[in-house]
C-alpha cells in the first residue's frame, strides 16, 4: 500500500491540471474582473449577475493549473532529495495543494457559503494544510519504499556438550590427525599431490599375470592310448 500511495502522490496533482482544462471549456470556476493582459474573456452567457458589463476576469482555474503541475515537481523533487516514504509523499502534496488553493479561492466571485467572513473552501484549505503539515513532520523519518533494514542478530547461549562454555557446536567434530607414532602412516591415508598442468602421466601399477596350473584331479589320456 506505501508503494501505491507513493506513487499516486506526484501523479494526483498532474491529473488535477488536467481536470482544469474542463473549467476553460465550460467558462467556469473563472474570478473576479480584470483587466490583466492574459484576463480570460466570458462570454455573457456565463457571466456572473453581480459584474453583467465585465469582459474579462481572472483565470483562476489556469492558476490552479500551474500551481498543480508545480506541486508534481515539488513532490518528485522531494522524494529523491529527502527520500520521503509514501504517506510522507502525499501529506506533502496535501499541504502543497491547499497552501495554493487558499490564495487562489480569494480571487474568486462567485457563490459560496461563507464562515466567519471566509468561504468553506478556505476553511477546508486551511485545516487539510495543518494536519498535511502535521503528518509530514511525523512521517517524513519513515524509509522510502523498497528500503530494507537490517536488524543485528542476537548470540544464543553457549551450546551444549562441550563442558568449556565456548561456542563450539555439540556432535561430532571435525576429524583430527592421528597422533605422530614414528611409522609411517598406511598407504591409504597417503595423501597424493594434485596434479598439474603439463605433468606427465602417473605410472600405473599392473598386476602379475596369474599363471594357470592343470588340474591333476579328474584328467583322463586322449583317446586311442593305452592305460
Amino acid at each position: 500500500m506505501t508503494d501505491i500511495v507513493w506513487a499516486v502522490a506526484p501523479t494526483l496533482p498532474v491529473a488535477q491540471a488536467i481536470g482544469r482544462l474542463g473549467n476553460w471549456f465550460n467558462q467556469e470556476l473563472y474570478g473576479r474582473p480584470s483587466t490583466l493582459p492574459w484576463a480570460l474573456r466570458i462570454d455573457p452567457a456565463h457571466r456572473p449577475a453581480a459584474s453583467p458589463l465585465a469582459t474579462t476576469y481572472q483565470p483562476t482555474f489556469l492558476y490552479e493549473l500551474l500551481w498543480d503541475l508545480g506541486v508534481a515537481v515539488l513532490v518528485v523533487w522531494a522524494q529523491r532529495r529527502f527520500r520521503l516514504s509514501g504517506w510522507a509523499s502525499f501529506a506533502l502534496y496535501a499541504a502543497a495543494y491547499t497552501l495554493g488553493r487558499g490564495w487562489i479561492e480569494a480571487l474568486r466571485d462567485d457563490h459560496a457559503n461563507h464562515l466567519l467572513g471566509l468561504r468553506i473552501n478556505d476553511w477546508t484549505s486551511i485545516l487539510v494544510f495543518l494536519a498535511a503539515l502535521t503528518a509530514l513532520a511525523v512521517l517524513r523519518r519513515q524509509p522510502p519504499p523498497g528500503t530494507f533494514t537490517a536488524h543485528p542478530v542476537e548470540a544464543g547461549p553457549p551450546s551444549a556438550g562441550t563442558g568449556n562454555g565456548t561456542d563450539t557446536p555439540a556432535g561430532p567434530g571435525p576429524r583430527t590427525a592421528p597422533a605422530d607414532t614414528g611409522s609411517d602412516p598406511s598407504p591409504p591415508d597417503r595423501v597424493r599431490p594434485a596434479r598439474r598442468a603439463g605433468d606427465p602421466p602417473a605410472p600405473t601399477r599392473r598386476r602379475p599375470a596369474r599363471r594357470c596350473r592343470p588340474s591333476v584331479r579328474g584328467t583322463q589320456p586322449p583317446a586311442g592310448i593305452g592305460r
